[in-house]
């Protein structure tokens, strides 16, 4: 950690108060992921922070489908984490483990989960390492969420795409953004409008999973911490606007041994290796469950069956953006099916638990197709699922993915995501009315 936002080496828990005095430090936010992806956790003042560090902190685990008469999980931070947030530098910021009060790992959590997958990856190789890179969409809106932010950016279809002028506009919070995750030694690369009005993508370098799930999380809290404090607000909603383009969180990824992209053969058809080829066929054999991991909510499926930019079938191709994996060049493959609303590690849990079956059973992706998938080729391509209950029955059906990443974690989502599609089928919409109000 080469920043002046984050310590030199990683701190032992009895450290940080004094770290905290010398870099200004009043409070640390233990922060987690729950399993719907919600960022949570509690302030603790720098004078208890040793304590609370080396015990951990309690809460109520209500998040993760228990009920309020459930013990308590304790928090214990990861001290590699640590990171004085730049927009506030006298708060820190922790990404933490999740125990129980005797110290037993909680098997619902996202982040246990995603180790565990990363441990079986360097178990099939000589110490395999996923290696990802995430394309972050989203759009600049109002307080409230109604409208843009920027409402001179409201053209027609892709007529904003790359508009410079737009981009200029809203430069003051995506530079100020673009600042903290550059000055945290990100490699942040590229700020750019993308298709529809007042929505935006930054990119970073790839990192290996666990770093990037934690960066995931930070990005988000740090978009919508700097927007808020320029009077706009970050969505990062799956489908935020009928009649506008979904955000996708598309991830590029490649399997590394050392120094050695496991991925990449000159020689093998667009430059990939086997072991690529049957990772890729994992996520096509696995695509329907999955669906229900990348695109895990209600909103989620506005998106895919609108088809604006995002994939709605199982199919594969090199470099053509109307599929739901596609071959950009040499040695990686991109997946375009997630959305922003994914949780940040179990994202990354099941896109190696879906390789790693692809691996394991040395399933074969069959043809590409380079035509427009948009426009239904190929003949006879199997549909994602159309909706979230039928993707969680997928993911429930397919019990070699549900158990690789988890059955207790699993059972945990899809008990939320049942209760969260009953809590949806129970809304009244206006468009129910004008079309059955006179049946």
């Amino acid at each position: 950690m080469a920043n002046k936002w984050q310590p030199d080496k990683t701190l032992a828990p009895e450290e940080l108060e004094k770290f905290a005095d010398q870099r200004g430090i009043q409070y640390f936010l233990f922060a987690y992921i729950d399993i719907l992806g919600i960022h949570r956790g509690k302030l603790v003042p720098k004078s208890s922070v040793n304590r609370v560090a080396k015990e951990g902190g309690h809460f109520c685990r209500i998040m993760f489908s228990f009920s309020a008469t459930d013990p308590d999980m304790v928090v214990v931070p990861d001290t590699s984490t640590l990171t004085q947030l730049p927009w506030k530098p006298d708060i820190a910021w922790m990404i933490c483990d999740l125990y129980s009060p005797v110290g037993v790992l909680f098997e619902q959590s996202p982040r246990l989960a995603l180790k565990r997958q990363i441990e079986r990856l360097a178990k099939m190789g000589n110490d395999w390492v996923l290696k990802s890179g995430l394309e972050f969409e989203f759009y600049l809106v109002n307080k409230d969420g109604t409208d843009l932010a920027d409402k001179l950016d409201d053209r027609p279809g892709v007529g904003s795409c790359f508009r410079v002028d737009s981009l200029m506009r809203s430069s003051k919070v995506l530079r100020r953004i673009c600042d903290v995750i550059d000055q945290l030694g990100w490699g942040p690369y590229q700020i750019d409008h993308e298709g529809s009005g007042g929505q935006y993508e930054i990119n970073i370098d790839y990192v290996d999973a666990m770093t990037m799930a934690d960066r995931h999380v930070f990005f988000k809290f740090t978009c919508q911490s700097i927007a808020e404090e320029e009077g706009v607000r970050v969505t990062f909603m799956p489908k935020p606007f009928v009649d506008r383009i979904g955000n996708g969180l598309h991830m590029h990824l490649s399997v590394w041994e050392g120094d050695k992209n496991m991925f990449l053969d000159p020689s093998g058809e667009l430059g990939l290796s086997l072991l690529a080829y049957q990772f890729l066929a994992g996520m096509l054999h696995n695509a329907k469950a999955l669906s229900a991991i990348l695109c895990p909510t209600v909103n989620s499926y506005k998106r895919l069956v609108a088809a604006g930019w995002c994939p709605n079938r199982i199919t594969y191709t090199g470099d053509n953006r109307s599929h739901m994996l596609r071959i950009p060049g040499p040695g990686q493959f991109e997946i375009r099916l997630a959305d922003g609303a994914a949780n940040a590690y179990l994202y990354q849990a099941a896109v190696i638990a879906a390789g790693i079956d692809g691996v394991e059973k040395d399933l074969d992706p069959g043809l590409r197709c380079d035509g427009n998938g948009y426009q239904g080729e190929p003949a006879g391509a199997e549909f994602l699922p159309q909706n979230l209950l039928d993707a969680i029955r997928e993911l429930e059906k397919n019990r070699s993915l549900y158990e690789a990443i988890g059955v207790v974690c699993m059972d945990a989502l899809t008990a939320l995501k049942r209760q969260e599609w009953l809590d949806y089928m129970r809304h009244l919409t206006e468009w129910e009315r004008i079309h059955t109000l006179d049946c």
